[in-house]
């Protein structure tokens, strides 16, 4: 399954050119948007309009596995507009806590915050 992109910002379409390893020109000329428009994505001047937004779904979606895999490790885990996937299931947040960090199936969050051990979650017990 590949990555997905809730909400797209200059971040993430900067991630995706390197990932893509072309020029600010040919990712431009690939989504049918000006030089200009990417840099001001990648600076963080605008983001881009759903329009563009399903454009970079587009690409992504047909990057191959290795482009897919070089975009992902250039998003750190904390970015909240990624949607992780662990073994084919999506990550998810605890009801009720948006911020609780992204936890696999299965698992519950580790308690976070001062003197918290950090982790990626404990098996989530039967009965809760």
């Amino acid at each position: 399954m590949p990555p997905t992109v809730s909400r797209w910002t200059g971040k993430e379409a900067r991630a995706l050119r390197e990932a893509k390893r072309v020029s600010q020109v040919e990712f431009a000329a690939e989504l049918g948007v000006s030089e200009r428009m990417i840099v001001r994505w990648e600076k963080g001047n605008v983001t881009p309009r759903p329009i563009n937004q399903q454009g970079l779904d587009t690409v992504l979606a047909a990057c191959s596995p290795e482009v897919q895999a070089r975009f992902a490790e250039m998003i750190p885990p904390s970015d909240e507009n990624f949607l992780y996937v662990f073994k084919g299931a999506p990550l998810t947040r605890a009801a009720g806590r948006p911020h609780a960090r992204l936890c696999a199936p299965g698992m519950r969050p580790v308690p976070s915050g001062p003197g918290a051990q950090p982790g990626r979650g404990r098996p989530s017990s039967q009965g809760t």
